[in-house]
């Protein structure tokens, strides 16, 4: 078992690789759309190798929470704090409780990271069916 979990850069490559359609791109996301209408984002973090430091590169919308149970697979490490999974670049998410921003407001996800590519496709499967 890989101790270490995918780059920013392997998920994007993954994705592209499984045909996920890109929608949009920021200065610190890339946005796709998977069949089922689900948005995700991948950060745009410079992390090219796998690292053993959590933080979260996929961001999946937070009314997912729901999904727990059916989203927790091996391999698969979420993060369901709020204050971890900030940012304004994740615009098809909701608006972070925690936003202190006057003008740009932070958006919230729930934070998913890797340990292996096959983990990555079985989370896809389980995500586009939901």
């Amino acid at each position: 078992m890989s101790d270490s979990y995918l780059s920013c850069n392997e998920i994007y490559d993954h994705l592209i690789g499984l045909g996920i359609t890109q929608t949009n791109e920021s200065e610190y996301a890339h946005e796709f759309e998977l069949a089922n209408g689900q948005i995700i984002y991948v950060k745009r973090l410079k992390d090219s190798r796998p690292s053993k430091k959590w933080v979260s590169r996929l961001m999946i919308h937070p009314n997912l929470e729901k999904h727990r149970s059916l989203l927790k697979i091996e391999h698969v490490d979420l993060n369901f704090n709020i204050e971890d999974n900030m940012k304004s670049s994740f615009k098809a998410f909701p608006v972070s409780p925690l936003s202190q921003a006057k003008q740009t407001l932070s958006r919230y996800g729930i934070g998913v990271n890797f340990r292996t590519p096959q983990a990555l496709e079985e989370f896809v499967k389980i995500m586009s069916s939901i």
